[in-house]
């Protein structure tokens, strides 16, 4: 779990108050409960309960642990545990050692709100911040250690203009400018572990199902190429560049039309067609962020 730094999860007053929450759960229950929206919160992995990544395999909490974190017995755990999954709250899964990994349903939908209104604050910070040359692009992220970040922590200030400059001069484009090789951060290997960092990130946020969809050569090829342009807009930042893959992720995971909210009930998130498909629909979602 990541503890470095101060977070805050939305509670939702009305569904809090007076959902059938209320009614079909104990106060014994609902403090579970809000203890796993706190977890959820703290998490590397936003909304899941688990200990971290290791080698591309996210690793689960012992019955035990998560126990003691919730401070309750484990057999009183392991029953609210199934009455939540029973009401569509949680999906409990179990990594390759049996711990736990708990994957809090609707997560993205109550939360991702938040991402938009630190984003837009980034933006409204650069704007004050005259001590900057124009054009001046500033990119942060919390990711480190090769693990997962939270959406909500991640902020990413680029100014508009300046994507915008990118791409109407892309470079080896007349009036665009390349970097030169030494300028770019990252081995070959590191990029396919960003990469595949962003990938397992996509698939979280947009609550797919990771036994289904399997990182194809041609998924990973489109996302080699959106890094490669998003390290023209770091400077060759590899964080920073992955970061803004997360940006645009979080723009599509925030979309209600993309993920199904339509007159037709059609989803349109997919990573190869509707997020990364080029250069163009990358910085349409990062115009969107």
């Amino acid at each position: 779990m990541n503890s470095g730094s101060r977070k805050w999860i939305k509670l939702w007053v009305d569904p809090w108050l007076s959902s059938t929450m209320r009614f079909t759960l104990d106060h014994r229950h609902r403090a579970v409960w809000a203890d796993l929206l706190a977890l959820g919160g703290q998490s590397r992995i936003s909304g899941v309960i688990c200990s971290g990544e290791e080698s591309g395999e996210i690793v689960g909490l012992p019955l035990l642990r998560l126990a003691g974190l919730v401070d309750v017995p484990t057999e009183e755990l392991s029953t609210m545990l199934e009455l939540f999954e029973k009401q569509d709250r949680i999906k409990v899964e179990h990594d390759s050692g049996g711990r736990i990994i708990i994957r809090l349903l609707n997560w993205s939908k109550y939360q991702a709100e938040y991402s938009k209104q630190a984003r837009y604050k980034a933006k409204k910070k650069q704007q004050k911040e005259s001590s900057y040359p124009h054009g001046y692009q500033k990119a942060t992220s919390e990711v480190t250690g090769g693990g997962y970040q939270k959406a909500t922590s991640l902020e990413v200030e680029v100014e508009v203009e300046e994507l915008q400059n990118h791409s109407a001069n892309p470079p080896g484009s007349h009036g665009g400018v390349a970097l030169p090789s030494d300028q770019i951060q990252g081995s070959a290997d590191e990029k396919l572990t960003a990469i595949q960092r962003t990938w397992d990130y996509y698939i979280v946020r947009l609550e797919k199902n990771h036994k289904l969809l399997t990182f194809s050569p041609i998924r990973r090829q489109k996302g080699l190429a959106r890094l490669a342009e998003c390290l023209q807009k770091t400077g060759g930042d590899l964080a920073k560049a992955e970061g803004l893959m997360r940006v645009a992720v979080d723009a599509l995971a925030a979309s209600d039309f993309h993920i199904g909210k339509n007159d037709r009930g059609r989803r349109y998130d997919s990573w190869e067609e509707n997020l990364f498909r080029n250069r163009e629909q990358l910085e349409r979602w990062l115009e969107q962020s």
